[in-house]
């Protein structure tokens, strides 16, 4: 593991110096041509939009460079199932397909935490929606949540809803998520473990990834965010929730 450490930084290291060195020759460049008044005006707004992809670059060159650290990014603390704290797992939905909302069911009824207690947020306001929406909840044995007309946004769902439940812990899904049957276990160890963590965020992986060249690279962006990213910014207590996929504690 010291080894694999030491190679990341050593990259970080390299990509650093490399960026450095050639924005150095870019600008030594931009400012030795003769432009005609055109030709500066495209220039400079060339190397603005370079400034702007290094400032990036150099950002995830920082992470890796923490990711290097060899510092642990987070600890676990299971403890027996009779005293696991209790969540509220919340799949939040507007107009879904009913064969989406299915399949994210199914998997929810194979978490294998025992504490938990399942609901969809539903934030349809077409009549057949809501009817399949609640039959599904029914045929699954899910708790049905509906906000009233005022909520018109994912987040104004999901705070009328904080306010009707008790459990100790809320994750949040989308209605096309479908988590692992160990996935509750794993991220409530990590928020046992502190007290002081208000969530934890998840990565996303995708099932498509063979489909298309498109499906392919979405599935490496995500890798490069949630994988790198994401895990240096938890080392600095910066990280933010991403939308979806999170355990928060109430």
């Amino acid at each position: 593991m010291k080894i694999f450490n030491r190679y990341l930084s050593g990259i970080a290291i390299i990509a650093g110096v490399s960026l450095a060195v050639y924005y150095f020759i870019r600008v030594l460049f931009f400012l030795s041509v003769d432009y005609g008044s055109i030709d500066r005006i495209f220039a400079v707004l060339l190397l603005l939009g370079e400034t702007y992809m290094i400032v990036h670059a150099f950002g995830y060159v920082l992470a890796v460079f923490r990711l290097g650290s060899g510092k642990d990014l987070y600890e676990f603390v299971e403890k027996p199932s009779r005293t696991l704290p209790q969540v509220a797992v919340a799949v939040v939905a507007r107009h879904e397909p009913a064969n989406v909302l299915e399949q994210t069911f199914v998997t929810l009824g194979n978490l294998e935490y025992v504490n938990k207690k399942l609901y969809l947020l539903d934030g349809s306001d077409e009549e057949s929606f809501i009817k399949a929406d609640q039959a599904l909840c029914e045929k699954y044995g899910i708790n049905y949540f509906h906000p009233n007309k005022r909520a018109k946004t994912k987040g104004a769902t999901v705070n009328q809803f904080l306010k009707s439940i008790q459990e100790e812990y809320v994750a949040l899904l989308d209605a096309d998520q479908n988590p692992m049957p160990d996935f509750l276990q794993k991220v409530v160890a990590i928020a046992e473990s502190d007290e002081k963590i208000a969530f934890v965020q998840t990565p996303q992986f995708y099932s498509n990834v063979d489909v298309s060249p498109i499906a392919k690279g979405a599935a490496m962006q995500q890798a490069v965010f949630f994988e790198g990213t994401c895990e240096s910014k938890g080392l600095t207590n910066s990280m933010f929730f991403c939308g979806t996929n999170a355990l928060f504690r109430r």
